[in-house]
């Protein structure tokens, strides 16, 4: 064979072989071309993945934050709460001990303060006849508020307590009136000195006899002369007239 047609077979191969080699190069490319835009492709979904789960981790964070924030005011307020239910049951517990004890003192009380009226009104009558028609009037009117149903026992208590403090002013008083007694089957008038709770004395117009109030006897009784000037200098105290000044009368049961 000769060099010219050697060289003729060598083209004929190497045409026979290009487009083979020519495929056979170009298929890896496109191969690689379609990978890489897979991969890109692959790659922006998965870091939109990541930005969402990103957002969603971030979210739960934040809620959670949230409810821990939450759970620990639910905390607080329950405290609170416990300390003012605990607050609540003690002044309930204490509303209630009262008012067991006001019952039982509403027990008590309202026979107490009849009992009272009717002490008070023995003193009235065994004591000094003075305001007769005012004190007698004012125990009658008590007595019959004390019966009425609708009447509040605390009401009652207090016109009870009005009562007994009237009476006791009554013994911080000095006076002077005139009265008409009878003496010696007489009626006359006579100027009349009442030292408190403890004292009645009388003076004739003329000045010239004197008496006075015997509470354990229970009537006026005549006192001797000497007694004529200290009931004058009592009327004039009792009148404003004089400065006061102690004076010795008779007074109580064991008298003069």
């Amino acid at each position: 064979m000769s060099v010219k047609g050697l060289t003729i077979g060598g083209l004929l191969l190497l045409c026979l072989f290009l487009p083979v080699s020519l495929l056979a190069v170009e298929t890896p490319v496109s191969m690689v071309t379609e990978t890489v835009n897979q991969t890109l492709k692959i790659q922006q979904q998965t870091q939109k993945a990541v930005d969402t789960w990103g957002r969603q981790s971030q979210e739960m964070i934040n809620r959670l934050q949230n409810l821990k924030m939450q759970e620990d005011l639910l905390r607080y307020r329950q405290k609170k709460l416990q300390r003012y239910i605990a607050e609540r049951q003690s002044k309930i517990a204490g509303l209630e001990k009262g008012i067991a004890e006001q019952q039982v003192i509403a027990r008590e009380l309202e026979p107490f303060l009849d009992q009272t009226i009717e002490q008070a009104r023995i003193s009235f009558r065994q004591g000094l006849p003075f305001l007769q028609v005012e004190r007698r009037q004012r125990f009658a009117e008590l007595e019959s508020f004390l019966s009425s149903y609708e009447a509040s026992l605390a009401e009652k208590l207090r016109r009870v307590l009005e009562m007994l403090q009237i009476e006791a002013q009554y013994g911080h008083h000095v006076e002077a009136y005139d009265r008409v007694l009878e003496l010696s089957g007489v009626k006359t008038t006579v100027n009349v000195l009442r030292v408190g709770s403890i004292g009645l004395y009388y003076l004739t117009l003329d000045g010239k006899d004197a008496g006075w109030f015997n509470p354990e006897a229970g009537k006026w009784e005549t006192l001797p002369g000497r007694f004529l000037e200290p009931i004058k200098e009592g009327l004039r105290m009792a009148m404003k007239q004089r400065a006061i000044d102690l004076v010795k009368l008779p007074a109580g049961k064991r008298g003069w």
